[in-house]
């Protein structure tokens, strides 16, 4: 295997045991592992895998940091909830300042949130 055709083509090291995991559904199909896996990461958009090589190969995930987030300008998890809570929250408080009689089961359906999503 070398950096040029991995992920184009399969070498199984153990053929027996490939099969026997294709014939119990264990695995969808020999050789599509690594698509799959870089699909997966590309749809929700994280790094690409690195692949290593030596006698046999390895695959290294990166996981995206704070830092890395901060430097590209990209939110974080975190800052994008408590954007979303800021942004519900000041919904609630200007259909309370417009509609004083509101109730809670009235602020749900207006929001798109169930009751329990009025509360903090």
């Amino acid at each position: 295997m070398t950096p040029e055709n991995f992920g184009t083509r399969s070498i199984c090291r153990n053929l027996y045991i490939a099969i026997f995991l294709l014939r119990c559904n264990y695995i969808e199909k020999l050789g599509a592992g690594i698509e799959s896996i870089r699909t997966a990461l590309s749809a929700n958009d994280c790094p690409a895998v690195i692949p290593h090589f030596d006698y046999l190969f390895t695959l290294e995930f990166k996981c995206p940091t704070y830092l890395d987030k901060v430097n590209t300008g990209q939110k974080t998890r975190e800052e994008t909830s408590l954007d979303r809570s800021t942004d519900k929250s000041s919904k609630i408080l200007a259909l309370i300042e417009q509609y004083p009689k509101i109730t809670t089961a009235e602020l749900a359906n207006t929001l798109r949130i169930t009751n329990k999503g009025i509360y903090p």
